[in-house]
């Protein structure tokens, strides 16, 4: 009994660019989970409304510049993180309330790659 999977254009896009990248330049698979995780945080603090300092939201773009660690102190701050450094990490997602971990868990998920994809699909993570 074979397998059927519906697979977007992009997602074909990216296991094309991630062949070919493969073939060049040997792409770390740890550097581009990294990067999705960052997307996934920008995301979530687009949906919580949460914007740099200059009230602009967050370009999705997986890298962790100086607005998204405005953003993210001033998320921080709402959930009385201390102390307030800029970086999502344990301290910040141990505070997090329930319903901003289910937010941040649809945006992992909306900005994983394929591979992610199929493993939650499979339930291997």
């Amino acid at each position: 009994m074979g397998l059927n999977f519906n697979i977007s254009d992009e997602d074909k896009q990216f296991i094309l660019e991630s062949h070919n990248n493969i073939k060049t330049t040997s792409i770390i698979k740890e550097q581009t989970d990294d990067m999705n995780y960052k997307k996934a945080i920008q995301c979530f603090l687009n949906k919580k409304g949460i914007t740099d300092d200059e009230g602009k939201e967050l370009v999705v773009d997986g890298r962790a510049g100086e607005k998204t660690e405005q953003a993210v102190s001033k998320y921080q701050s709402m959930i009385k993180v201390f102390p307030v450094d800029g970086k999502f990490g344990p301290s910040t997602s141990d505070k997090m309330p329930e319903e901003d971990k289910e937010i941040l868990k649809e945006c992992i998920s909306e900005h994983s790659d394929f591979i992610d994809k199929l493993i939650r699909l499979f339930g291997l993570d």
